[in-house]
Parts: structure tokens; sequence; C-alpha cells
């Protein structure tokens, strides 16, 4: 590792605000005149678990491809059913897509997990929040969604220096049939979307 990249995991950097560091790997880097289009490859496992906690009973996921991005919606239902809380995670739909595909195996059984809701309308408890990568975790008991952001300008210096830095966003706790139908839901976009 280079001693700048060395200086970065230490917090000796201008993008130290930019959240916690990750050592990373670069393949399939393409440079043409006036960008740069490389994968990133990093492992999650060791990130901070995000501060911010939010426990959801439904979701619903609404592309929009005109934007390049993916809405990620989860609530909490009151005891009548409606929503009393909605989180709306803003993903961008190459992101989503790269996660889908390195985790095909997540895909749940036929027949286990909870359909998609119809949200027609935002509660009042409402908030928006961006995340470009994402790591999960489930068993029987109940599953959690972490969110996390890198920044356009982490990701630009990422690809020279080897470190990505990027901010825990919030963690979604789920039972384990909420979970199932946001999988079942994601891969049978990723097939939708699939070139």
């Amino acid at each position: 590792m280079s001693k700048k990249a060395q200086a970065q995991q230490q917090g000796d950097d201008p993008l130290s605000t930019e959240g916690f560091a990750l050592s990373i790997g670069i393949s399939n880097q393409r440079v043409g005149p006036e960008f740069t289009v490389a994968q990133i490859n990093m492992d999650l496992a060791g990130a901070p678990a995000p501060a911010r906690k939010f426990v959801s009973d439904g979701f619903s996921v609404r592309p929009r491809p005109e934007l390049g991005m993916v809405r990620m919606l989860f609530f909490q239902s009151k005891l009548d059913g409606s929503p009393r809380a909605l989180l709306d995670v803003h993903l961008t739909a190459e992101s989503l897509r790269d996660w889908i595909r390195t985790n095909a195996q997540v895909i749940p059984p036929d027949g286990f997990g909870v359909a998609p809701s119809e949200i027609t309308s935002e509660p009042e408890q409402s908030v928006s929040m961006a995340a470009n990568f994402l790591r999960v975790g489930s068993n029987p008991n109940g599953a959690s969604v972490d969110f996390y952001y890198a920044s356009p300008v982490s990701l630009q210096r990422a690809i020279d220096d080897r470190v990505i830095r990027m901010e825990p966003v919030v963690r979604v706790q789920m039972p384990p049939q909420v979970f199932a139908g946001i999988m079942r839901s994601l891969h049978q976009y990723s097939i939708g979307t699939a070139s």
C-alpha cells in the first residue's frame, strides 16, 4: 500500500470527512477521453454499522430508469396497516445491478416472502437518503440491510489511491419475510434490465 493510501486510512487526509476508509481492488478499468470506468472490489464485512436504524415491515421498489436510479421504499405500519413512517433510499441502478449480480445466491425459494406494497402517498414522517453500496445479513429470526454512501469525489480518488472513503447511512431491520420479498423484487428488476 502506498504512503498516500496509508495516510488516508490513518485519517491524515482532507477527505477524512468523507467517512471511514477501505482498501479496494480495481478491475476492468477503461480510460476514455472524458471519463474512467472501473469496477471496484471491496469487502464491507469490517465496515462500521450505520448508527441510524429504521425498523421496517413493508417495502416497495421503484425503478427510475430516466434518472439511472432505483428507489427502495421501506415503511413502518400503524396498527391499522397504514404507513407510519417511510424511508426512501435512492440507489444508482448500476450499483444495485452489480450488487445483485454478485449476490445471486441470496434469492429466496419460491413461495417465501411478502409481496411489495403499493405505496400511494407519503406519511408525514418521511425521509430520503442516498446510497451506492449495501451489505445484508439474514437468519430465520430477522434480517438487516446496511446502506453506505461514497461521494463522487471519493469514488474519483479511489481509482488512483486504491482506498475508498464512505459514510454509513442507515441500517434497515426487518422480518425475514420482508427481506425475501425485497430480494425477489430486486432479482426480477435485474432480469428486466439485463442487456
